[in-house]
């Protein structure tokens, strides 16, 4: 039976319900949902697969460049392994301006992907204004002059910066206290349920790319760089203030607020 994309998403909500009440503590209510569930998935041909991967999404940056720099990728990577997403740069040919056009992408348990994408998107102004600074500082003979051209400093800054809001972001993430019984089964639990998410995702890009999966980048290494760079790069990142607070799971995130303060 051929659905369209919105009827599919109600059936796939109504088997949903039926699976949530499959788990009642009413011997014959439970068992009466998991048939109507069973049933429901066979005659639109839905897999269990199909109906827990529906809570799986994609969004995208709001810039689009035509290559993304090291530092921006990396920033794509730390902004996505911070919200338990997966971060790809998505490339396609742009007609109007004939040439191949690339965009961050998040693909994630909703709403993930959108709180990264947010995160994301702000934070990468920040990065380029930072940046930005720095090559300005470096042509008006502020910091001294190095071997490297002053756009290739500029991006040694940026991968230092994006190291340290690494760190950041990772702070966003509570710790469960060890000494607490009932905290090392809660991180047992998160656990669990990060490595199905995980699954699910894997699942979603492997429909996404037709078994393709996505494309794997070129090892690189890390560039030689002048050193005051990197220091200058890591101290501005650092002065990135994050200010978390987020809303229950399936409320609208409460935004994310970032402040930056001048470095000496």
């Amino acid at each position: 039976m051929s659905l369209d994309q919105q009827e599919r998403e109600r059936i796939i909500r109504k088997i949903k319900h039926c699976l949530a009440l499959s788990a009642s503590s009413n011997e014959h209510e439970a068992a009466a949902a998991m048939r109507q569930a069973q049933k429901l998935m066979r005659k639109y041909r839905l897999t269990e697969l199909d109906v827990h991967i529906s809570s799986v999404g994609k969004t995208y940056g709001a810039q689009v460049k035509c290559r993304r720099p090291a530092w921006d990728r990396d920033l794509i990577n730390v902004v996505a392994e911070a919200f338990n997403c997966k971060g790809f740069t998505h490339s396609n040919w742009d007609a109007d301006s004939g040439a191949r056009r690339e965009r961050a992408l998040f693909v994630g348990v909703s709403p993930a992907q959108e709180i990264a994408k947010y995160a994301y998107d702000i934070l990468l102004l920040k990065a380029s204004a930072a940046r930005k600074a720095h090559v300005a500082k470096i042509k008006r003979g502020e910091i001294p002059q190095a071997r490297f051209t002053p756009e290739t400093r500029g991006n040694h800054f940026a991968e230092a910066w994006v190291s340290e809001v690494r760190y950041k972001l990772q702070e966003l993430v509570p710790e469960a206290d060890e000494s607490d019984e009932l905290g090392i089964s809660d991180e047992k639990a998160l656990t669990i349920a990060e490595s199905k998410e995980h699954a699910l995702i894997s699942a979603f890009v492997h429909q996404l790319t037709k078994g393709k999966g996505p494309t794997t980048e070129r090892e690189r290494k890390m560039p030689d760089a002048n050193l005051e760079d990197l220091v200058l790069g890591m101290k501005a990142g650092r002065n990135v203030e994050l200010n978390h607070g987020l809303a229950n799971a399936g409320d609208t995130p409460t935004p994310l607020t970032f402040d930056t303060r001048e470095v000496a």
